[in-house]
């Protein structure tokens, strides 16, 4: 969360199962559970997107800049999310299973989300220090 986190529902069990109370602490939350109860604006930033500019920021250091510190951010936040990944896996395998047995993906479906996924590849390497 950027910003407007007390526009946002509680955060609900499915949220507490899947995030750590420190990460929900530092303002994590998962978009598909968070619903907006005011009409004041929220600004979040993606786990990938914050990732994305440690990563640029790290590759475009100037001469002289402490590129351990840098580097050492984006590690432990890269273990983080690894590991919260990890932690969560049983509840979110208990919980998504069953939905995918009783409704699959559809091909198209993922073919349209590989499809977007190459774009975005494509944009970020044509230009990397992009904000987007």
């Amino acid at each position: 969360m950027l910003s407007g986190s007390h526009s946002l529902s509680p955060p609900n069990d499915d949220e507490i199962a899947a995030i750590s109370g420190s990460r929900r602490a530092d303002g994590y939350r998962l978009a598909c559970q968070a619903r907006v109860t005011a009409s004041e604006d929220v600004r979040v930033i993606s786990v990938a997107e914050q990732l994305r500019r440690q990563a640029v920021e790290l590759v475009t250091l100037e001469r002289g800049t402490d590129s351990v510190s840098s580097f050492s951010d984006l590690m432990g936040d890269l273990i983080g999310v690894a590991s919260e990944f990890v932690r969560t896996l049983p509840h979110v395998a208990r919980s998504l299973v069953p939905r995918i047995i009783d409704s699959p993906p559809s091909v198209s479906g993922a073919s349209d989300y590989l499809r977007d996924a190459e774009r975005m590849f494509e944009r970020v390497l044509a230009d990397p220090l992009s904000k987007k």
